[in-house]
């Protein structure tokens, strides 16, 4: 079936490659960040309009829009051997505030007033208002890069060294700092968590599939779990756009 797609850009988008992994382009409701080089674009599907935002920095490398704020991390000067810096900007205000350096970036997120943001594989909130960061403590292992939704951050934590797959997941409340453990079956990487659901790839300790093609949709809250699965000839590279 033939698809129409709307032309956003009318040149390629200048990206350090060597840097940036994942978060290249950031989608909230009806709009969509992006950058090339320096500059921050902000396309709303509705008007059809851009708005563009000149960084500080001389390269931006990771975006996460919400709402009205922009997070973004961006190097400052190519000649000088610093971390890049966590940059946050208000769509309201129009202003760039600079809230530290990140070395080894890591993931963006916002929940609220409040910036979530991985640097050397620990993951760290800080607090708009009260200008405070925290980190969050797990076991030195593996942590996956985490997934927001509102007030709840959720992670996985590797198992311990010796053993394969992940141990657990550990479900954040951003609002009033708890946490709690679960352990769904084949706990794998998550991918992304809405409201009492996180959805993430299999990892089965027993059965291990390379190709990563199983899939599961589970209830944080009531443990209730759909499994869905892309097609048995399916690819690591094929299986998450078969299932979404």
């Amino acid at each position: 079936k033939d698809s129409k797609f709307d032309k956003i850009t009318d040149n390629p988008l200048q990206l350090d490659i060597d840097e940036t992994i994942d978060q290249s382009i950031a989608l909230d409701t009806n709009r969509l960040a992006y950058y090339s080089e320096n500059v921050l674009y902000i396309y709303d599907f509705d008007t059809n309009t851009t708005e563009t935002i000149v960084s500080p920095g001389v390269q931006v490398r990771r975006i996460f829009l919400k709402q009205n704020l922009l997070a973004y991390v961006a190097l400052m000067d190519p000649y000088i051997d610093e971390a890049p810096k966590l940059i946050v900007y208000d769509l309201i205000n129009k202003t760039h505030t600079q809230i530290g350096s990140i070395r080894n970036l890591g993931f963006l997120g916002i929940s609220g007033n409040k910036i979530i943001y991985g640097s050397s594989g620990s993951i760290f909130i800080h607090d708009l208002l009260t200008n405070r960061t925290d980190k969050i403590e797990e076991p030195p292992r593996m942590v996956f890069l985490p997934a927001v939704d509102n007030d709840l951050l959720a992670i996985s934590i590797s198992s311990p060294i010796g053993e394969s797959c992940y141990e657990k997941a550990v479900i954040y409340n951003l609002s009033d700092g708890t946490k709690r453990d679960i352990v769904p079956p084949d706990i794998g990487p998550i991918l992304d968590i809405k409201e009492n659901k996180i959805l993430y790839v299999a990892c089965s300790k027993t059965d291990f599939d390379y190709f990563w093609r199983k899939f599961y949709l589970y209830d944080i809250n009531t443990g209730e779990y759909k499994v869905l699965s892309a097609p048995s000839d399916a690819t690591d590279s094929q299986s998450l756009n078969n299932v979404m």
